[in-house]
């Protein structure tokens, strides 16, 4: 029973045992700060008070379970704010036996706000990434289908979703493309060196041509293992290569 004590003051996410009244009969250092954080200066020997804040209707969920064993709540979201600051606490509720009720405390702040800078900072990419309009952006698998499509492509060439997703690369170039065969050949070499250019006839959807300049960049995860590649084409570069030359000629 010692050990099993240490065991559970030591654990790094709050435990507390009470009863089907909320009265507590056990809780842990963590839940015990973290509690005290949500109710600065109350007593901490009822559960449904002390979660008051979080879950106001926990002692209603608890008496609707009709006493079963199991899982009463599970709640990987409540948020609240101490000090003006928001805080957010992941909760368990299960009945161990009639008499017995065990509620696990996690506190997932940090991860919350990472999540949520995360998807601001996704939602602001995907912007870029579905408004740019001179040039098309689009992800290929390392085995060359496409696997992301934004408005970008279909301003640039006229190609819709279901046009492209699924699809090789191929499906945008022209039958007699020198390219064609060696797509797999082009991507291992973004692979390998970071990114890789290629240039000449692209079809659009109508099957009229461009010139396109494409760089294919190769896009490594944490662990450093590619499994996409970011694709950009971009028929003004050849444009303005052309009127230089044009140019040039003239002088």
């Amino acid at each position: 029973m010692e050990d099993l004590l240490q065991f559970l003051y030591l654990m790094p996410v709050g435990v507390v045992k009470f009863g089907p009244d909320g009265a507590v009969d056990l809780m842990n250092a963590v839940a015990s700060a973290l509690l005290l954080g949500l109710r600065p200066g109350h007593a901490l020997d009822n559960i449904y008070a002390a979660l008051s804040p979080l879950l106001a209707d926990l002692r209603q969920r608890v008496a609707a379970s009709g006493g079963a064993d199991g899982k009463i709540v599970e709640q990987p979201r409540l948020e609240a704010r101490v000090g003006g600051k928001p805080m957010v606490l992941s909760l368990t509720v299960n009945r161990i036996n009639p008499a017995v009720l065990m509620a696990v405390l996690t506190d997932v702040t940090r991860l919350a706000e990472q999540e949520r800078r995360l998807y601001a900072d996704r939602q602001k990419f995907f912007a870029i990434f579905d408004h740019v309009r001179d040039y098309a952006i689009y992800t290929v698998t390392t085995d060359g289908t496409i696997d992301e499509w934004n408005q970008s492509v279909q301003r640039y060439g006229g190609w819709l979703a279901e046009d492209v997703l699924g699809h090789g690369l191929d499906v945008f170039l022209p039958p007699d493309d020198p390219v064609r065969p060696h797509v797999d050949a082009l991507l291992a070499e973004a692979r390998r060196t970071g990114s890789v250019e290629t240039e000449g006839w692209r079809l659009r959807r109508d099957g009229s041509r461009l010139w396109e300049n494409t760089v294919i960049t190769a896009l490594p995860d944490e662990a450093g293992t590619v499994r996409h590649h970011a694709a950009q084409a971009d028929g003004r570069r050849h444009a303005a290569a052309c009127h230089r030359r044009f140019a040039d000629r003239r002088l």
